[in-house]
């Protein structure tokens, strides 16, 4: 089945379509005034330390200060034993009590120039998150300056290929001198590309640091990538067909980034040049709008009703016009295209929260336990952590 990743650049805006077997299976957007902050890297100054909660609030040039809780900093050097166990090889901390909240005046003081990246967008009154535990997210790692561990993904649940990663990380750890951790797109990777990789991340982490010795306090260090470098880092995989990009200097841009951190993007990376837009040639800015619509018809002749309130997220699951001989059969065709309809749905609209999902009744246990299984199947792909409940 074919598989693309669609890139549109416009001025006022990024859009980013992943297409498998022409039906749109992910979609994101990014306009100049949403542009993202977390992952990003400032140098700040300490406003003010309130030991009462256990947090500092630190000013780093945009605006709201930024909260940086007492669990979010670094504490005296954290030690990690590595269990040698082949089969699940994983980072073990030493047990090191957390610093209670009113220790945060150890940790940090007023005025004090700090280095700190921020882990959640500002939200209405609330300042960025911040953390002094940076992290430099590659393709198949992620860096930890400031740890000394080695780990891997806790989703990689394979024994022999945990060892076998892990293996590998022993090997880059005494040249590298930092924590590592690999990422689930890490799976049966060469040790060539990890150790490549470990190295790129290492260089840039020198380079950060270098910088923020030489700005100014209040200034950005590092930027995180826009939405098209980490949407490709994070989501490009074997199977991708072709990636195609609409704009010259876009293009140009990722085939510089393909270089350095993923060499088997770069023959698969194409420039869109034809007349009809990108997005229409693939017939999917159709199923675009309908991402702004409540009601979503189903093939079988059904639909699913999206309610969104102040506390959660409704949806309702509809026969509509379709209707087979028996209403048990019924009610089960149509939740079934319902599940997998609504964990797409919930994938494109960016959908968190409370979600209440009110299927069509159904009298048999084990249709349930089915349309259940395919939900839970079909949220795998999400990116976002999701829990679901038994069927009541």
């Amino acid at each position: 089945m074919q598989k693309e990743i669609l890139i549109n650049v416009e001025s006022q805006e990024k859009r980013v379509a992943v297409v498998e077997g022409g039906v749109l299976q992910d979609y994101y957007i990014e306009r100049p005034s949403e542009v993202t902050m977390v992952g990003n890297i400032y140098k700040g100054i300490v406003n003010s330390v309130v030991s009462g909660i256990g947090a500092a609030f630190v000013d780093i040039g945009q605006g709201k200060n930024g909260f940086l809780y007492v669990s979010d900093m670094l504490m005296p050097p954290r030690e990690f034993d590595v269990l040698d166990d082949e089969k699940t090889p994983q980072p073990q901390p030493k047990r090191v009590p957390r610093p209670r909240p009113s220790e945060i005046n150890k940790l940090v003081k007023e005025k004090q120039e700090v280095l700190v990246q921020v882990v959640k967008e500002p939200m209405g009154n609330k300042g960025p998150r911040l953390t002094t535990h940076i992290g430099i997210p590659g393709r198949f790692l992620v860096l930890m300056p400031f740890d000394q561990h080695i780990g891997i993904s806790k989703k990689v649940r394979d024994r022999t290929e945990r060892s076998r990663l892990y293996k590998i990380l022993k090997k880059v750890e005494p040249s590298v001198k930092m924590g590592l951790i690999v990422r689930t797109a890490g799976v049966g990777k060469s040790e060539r590309d990890i150790i490549r990789e470990a190295k790129y991340l290492s260089a840039l982490w020198r380079r950060i640091k270098r910088d923020s010795s030489r700005v100014k306090p209040l200034q950005i260090v590092h930027e995180e990538h826009g939405l098209t470098f980490r949407i490709l880092r994070d989501i490009f995989s074997e199977d991708i067909t072709r990636v195609l990009v609409d704009n010259r200097d876009e293009y140009k841009k990722l085939r510089h980034f393909a270089n350095n951190m993923m060499p088997l993007m770069k023959r698969k990376l194409m420039f869109y040049k034809e007349r009809i837009s990108l997005f229409d040639s693939r017939g999917i800015e159709k199923d675009i709008e309908k991402l702004y619509n409540k009601k979503i018809q189903l093939k079988c002749g059904g639909y699913i009703f999206i309610e969104e309130t102040e506390g959660l997220i409704a949806i309702d699951v509809n026969s509509g016009s379709f209707s087979r001989k028996g209403m048990e059969e019924t009610a089960f065709k149509v939740n079934s295209e319902a599940a997998a309809e609504i964990a797409r749905q919930m994938r494109m609209r960016d959908i968190g929260g409370i979600v209440i999902i009110d299927f069509i009744d159904m009298k048999y246990d084990t249709h349930s336990r089915n349309i259940f299984n395919i939900l839970v199947g079909a949220v795998k792909r999400d990116k976002a952590r999701i829990k679901l409940l038994r069927m009541s």
